[in-house]
């Protein structure tokens, strides 16, 4: 046989290997991965466990189901400042060969059908305890080596049956070009990573499709709930919205009725004294054309910028909110460097929060590059682990058997016969870690998020950026207690951490809140705010109702649509629908403080009527009146009435200064109960006024911007009469034209 043929072959698809990899671009690897395969002796790798480090372990899905139960796939997140390692130990049923394959992370580059990304990494560390290596492998091997996905690094192991094999390797991303972290000048520091006082402990209180809804409700929330937020003791609230339903095609401003909505609830968080951190959501056009969208959605900023530029409430921007899986890292660092160059001067020292890409996970980090210099930028992360905990209900673990997956695990009860198929495999491998497995390397476990936690921390201190959680948590639908323990072990790593956080939602799927008990689910409280006491107002307290916004929204849509004045009636006077709006309002509140004065008038009345009466007794004035009259008579001598004025003057002493003093006491206590009167009526007089207040306020805006509309209308309106005129004068002053021959047939 001619080898001449094979060795073609060999080169044609050598050379073609070499110009993918040569037409690959680079980009910064932030994930290792390892395949194990064993050979059909070995028969099955089992009882794959986690001993340290963010390990992912799955079976490879793209291999028949008869070779997925002898493979493993191993991936880890990676840095290019520091080394990540982690351990893993597995069994194998049977003795035989293992292929070890160092790889690199699949990514595909846009746009393209197989041109994969170079992300190279660089391996320092491969230790095997239960296996050698196969000869070869081990006279080859000369740490450190780097691999990708098209350039792997396979390693092969001996493995005796049954004999555990713990696996310990070590990686780092192998930097490319300019490394996405900040440069130190000579003699300098980097700056504190602390997350901005006022954003330490936070809560979502809308999804945000609420506030751009055509009918303009909010059935989730009301003055109310952002008094019991900041009684609670959060100090902050994340409200983001899909901007891309509120702005023109073209660009310019939102709809004038949602920014309305939008500053009813700033006021709200202002008059509660919370900050809030104002969002934009991921939205697909801006995934799918950045370029085309970005002028639109750097307006859509800049105008927000003036807008809230003076803000009485302490409130941030973030300029994309965690959530967005389909924008990468990459894409959104050109976003954020343009949008901030036209917005920093506008908003000046007011924060700013971005986060990266892949829906804000701390596993993109390292990709992250934002402006130099800036040093009022927080970045914002979002982790729902360990999802096997926090998804199991859209996993549909119950007709597997698994009717409560707990926190921490492993499960307290064996698991039930399943009520449907058995899983696929990589299922059944998380069912039987979270059965047998310790708390410290179960998938339902804190270790994970205190992990997680650290990895972010490293981040944050290499670059001098604060780093912030947004939306920790798991639906309501959860078992309490484990869903309690939860948020407890996020809050306590994040809190040791120093780094702040917020809490998925308040009264929605994600609830903190129970709206139909009006106090904290079971458990949350001792949660969040261990050994707090908090006093919740009443329901009854708030000074705005779902009802009353809508009415006042309802009141500002008829505004609009009085824009030009009715015909004016010569019978009698032009009316105003402002100016009688105003007038009732005003009328209301006149009437609301004339109650007030009359109240506080008969107050008044009954205490000084109950400081005075006391006064008035009679009975002194009777015994004075009596002695004087016995002394008056010249019955006694000098020297017994000198002794007896004596003893009359003594008892009369005694008994005022008893009187004054039981009076004074009387006059204290009823004092100090018409204090707590006026002082309750006051509290109630400033409930009244402060829904009228702001409607007048919110009226006072919506008029100055109706007559600005009325102002520009009218200018045009006369310079549209003012050419009429001008024409018609031309028409009149103009000399008579010869009529052409043409037009005489």
């Amino acid at each position: 046989m001619s080898w001449k043929p094979i060795r073609i072959i060999l080169l044609l698809m050598l050379g073609s290997l070499l110009l993918q990899a040569e037409d690959s671009p680079s980009r910064q690897a932030v994930e290792a991965r390892i395949d194990l395969y064993g050979t059909a002796t070995v028969r099955a790798l089992e009882a794959g466990e986690t001993l340290d480090g963010l390990l992912t372990v799955n079976r490879p899905s793209w291999m028949k189901s008869t070779d997925q139960i002898k493979s493993y796939s191993l991936t880890f997140p990676i840095t290019h400042f520091s080394t990540n390692q982690f351990s893993f130990r597995f069994i194998p049923k049977a003795s035989g060969k293992i292929t070890l394959s160092l790889l690199g992370p699949y990514d595909k580059v846009p746009g393209s059908s197989n041109t994969l990304y170079r992300q190279e990494v660089l391996w320092e560390l491969i230790e095997t305890t239960g296996a050698t290596l196969v000869g070869e492998s081990g006279a080859l091997l000369q740490l450190p080596v780097t691999s990708w996905l098209r350039q792997r690094y396979d390693l092969g192991l001996d493995v005796t049956g049954g004999q555990a094999v713990v696996l310990r390797c070590a990686a780092r991303a192998l930097p490319v070009g300019n490394p996405h972290s900040p440069e130190l000048k000579a003699g300098s520091e980097r700056p504190t990573a602390s997350i901005p006082d006022g954003f330490r402990k936070g809560v979502r209180i809308l999804q945000g499709i609420e506030l751009v809804r055509p009918k303009g409700q909010l059935p989730d929330l009301s003055q109310a709930d952002l008094t019991a937020i900041q009684s609670e003791g959060f100090d902050h609230v994340r409200l983001s919205l899909p901007w891309h339903e509120a702005l023109p095609s073209s660009g310019g401003a939102p709809d004038a009725a949602i920014l309305a909505r939008l500053d009813l609830v700033l006021n709200w968080a202002a008059q509660a004294e919370l900050g809030v951190i104002l969002g934009c959501q991921a939205y697909p056009e801006l995934a799918a054309d950045t370029a085309k969208e970005l002028p639109r959605f750097v307006s859509l900023w800049r105008y927000l910028a003036h807008r809230y530029s003076n803000s009485p409430c302490r409130l941030a921007f973030e300029l994309i909110s965690p959530g967005g899986k389909r924008l990468p890292t990459a894409t959104l660092n050109a976003l954020y460097a343009e949008t901030l160059r036209e917005i920093r001067p506008i908003v000046g020292q007011r924060w700013v929060f971005v986060s990266p890409g892949k829906s804000g996970h701390p596993a993109e980090l390292p990709l992250l590059s934002l402006p130099e210099g800036d040093d009022r930028i927080a970045v914002s992360v979002q982790s729902r682990e360990p999802e096997f905990f926090t998804q199991q209900l859209s996993q549909g673990l119950k007709s597997y058997g698994l009717e409560i997956v707990r926190f921490p695990g492993p499960a307290e009860q064996p698991l039930k016969s399943p009520t449907t198929a058995s899983p696929d495999l990589n299922t059944r491998e998380l069912i039987r870690r979270y059965q047998s497995s310790t708390a410290a390397r179960n998938p339902s476990s804190a270790e994970i998020v205190q992990r997680w936690v650290q990895w972010t921390r490293d981040w944050s201190q290499f670059t001098g950026r604060p780093v912030y959680q947004a939306e920790v948590g798991c639906v309501a639908a959860i078992e309490a207690s484990s869903r309690s323990r939860y948020y407890a072990a996020w809050r306590e790593a994040l809190d040791k951490a120093g780094m702040g956080w917020a809490i998925a939602d308040w009264r929605q799927d994600f609830r903190y809140w129970d709206p139909a008990q009006q106090r904290p689910m079971s458990g949350m409280r001792e949660a969040l705010f261990p050994g707090r006491a908090v006093l919740t107002p009443s329901p009854a307290a708030a000074t705005e109702t779902p009802a009353q916004v809508d009415s006042a929204l309802t009141q500002l849509r008829a505004l609009r649509k009085q824009t030009l004045p009715p015909p004016v009636n010569k019978a009698s006077p032009p009316s105003d629908p402002m100016a009688t709006l105003l007038a009732q309002v005003q009328e209301r509140s006149d009437h609301n403080w004339k109650l007030t004065r009359w109240t506080l008038g008969a107050m008044l009345g009954i205490s000084i009527t109950l400081l005075i009466l006391p006064l008035v007794r009679n009975r002194p004035a009777v015994e004075i009146v009596t002695t004087t009259r016995i002394l008056s008579r010249n019955a006694l001598s000098d020297q017994e009435r000198e002794i007896t004025l004596t003893q009359v003057t003594e008892l009369l002493k005694e008994k005022l200064v008893l009187h004054l003093l039981a009076s004074r006491k009387e006059g204290q206590l009823a004092q100090q109960q018409a204090s707590e009167e006026v002082e309750l009526m006051g509290r109630r007089l400033e409930q009244l006024r402060a829904p009228l207040q702001e409607k007048v306020h919110a009226y006072e805006r919506r008029i100055a911007e109706l007559e600005e509309d009325l102002l520009r209308m009218g200018k045009q309106n006369r310079d549209l009469i003012r050419a009429k005129i001008e024409m018609t004068k031309q028409r009149i002053t103009a000399p008579p034209r010869a009529t052409r021959p043409e037009e005489l047939n």
